[in-house]
């Protein structure tokens, strides 16, 4: 698991929690997980985002958000692993000259079987410190392999975050009224 400073950073950057559901669709409940600090991981989807709403640039964000995240290793093992390939991670990976699973889960920590399960499983979750453990050890600017993945997502239109931003604030309400 990795550490992150989401929280912190949402606070630091005056982000309020219903902006951020409204424009994202991201429950109030886990942004507010994320800013007490109780949610190490995140998925990576949910950080790019995030990042779509800040002023930083995703490689800023990222590294900001993920102060501590390391590669393991910098050289590569000497065993190859193949995988099958079914999720849009795994033919990112594929895609990826010179590196295997084996040499991505030596530089990084990820368990070979957990990079074997997102390149296969289209259930799986990338997190977002895994994705930036994965650019750092194929030697790429922090927020490439993110804007691969997730380009196709957006923020929500002004029409649905009003929306949102309602339903929100009805729910706040019906909540003081029980308390």
């Amino acid at each position: 698991m990795s550490e992150n400073s989401l929280g912190d950073y949402i606070i630091k950057n005056g982000l309020a929690s219903i902006d951020i559901h409204a424009k994202t669709s991201i429950p109030t409940s886990d942004i507010s997980r994320y800013k007490n600090g109780r949610t190490e991981l995140i998925p990576a989807e949910r950080i790019y985002l995030i990042s779509l709403i800040v002023k930083d640039s995703l490689k800023e964000f990222l590294l900001k958000i993920y102060p501590k995240v390391a590669l393991q290793n910098e050289t590569r093992p000497l065993v190859r692993t193949s995988s099958l390939l079914t999720t849009a991670f795994g033919v990112l990976i594929n895609s990826i000259d010179d590196y295997t699973l084996n040499t991505i889960s030596f530089k990084t920590g990820i368990a070979v079987k957990r990079l074997k399960d997102l390149s296969s499983k289209k259930n799986s979750i990338i997190w977002g410190h895994e994705l930036l453990l994965i650019e750092l050890a194929t030697n790429v600017e922090p927020g490439v392999y993110f804007k691969k993945l997730f380009s196709d997502l957006e923020l929500n239109s002004t029409e649905v975050q009003e929306q949102l931003r309602e339903v929100e604030k009805e729910r706040g309400r019906r909540k003081k009224k029980v308390q």
